[in-house]
């Protein structure tokens, strides 16, 4: 027997692997169902927020082309042409719209 342990030559550690099993427990079961489910879901929630954002996107230029648009160009165009009329019309409208808002904070 040698005096000395570094004589020996050196084991190498042996890895650890689970034995297999023939049959999963139910808690691996639920695990992996719980998995496939979230992963179901995400695709699902991933291809909502695709469609969702496409919308939106068309929406957007829809609205810059749309009413909207056109009306913020015919307004702009009135307040060039008329200046004094538009002063006097968002006076006005800001009055009513103060009026408004103030019955409904005093409360």
């Amino acid at each position: 027997m040698p005096e000395n342990m570094s004589d020996q030559p050196e084991r190498e550690p042996e890895e650890k692997t689970a034995p297999p099993f023939e049959e999963e427990s139910p808690e691996v079961r639920f695990a992996a169902e719980a998995v496939a489910k979230a992963k179901v879901e995400l695709e699902t929630a991933q291809r909502l927020y695709k469609q969702v954002r496409e919308k939106a996107a068309k929406t957007i230029v829809d609205l810059r082309e749309g009413p909207v648009g056109e009306a913020l160009e015919e307004t702009r165009c009135f307040v060039k042409k008329y200046p004094g009329l538009s002063v006097v019309l968002g006076t006005v409208a800001g009055f009513c719209l103060g009026r408004l808002f103030q019955k409904f904070f005093r409360r």
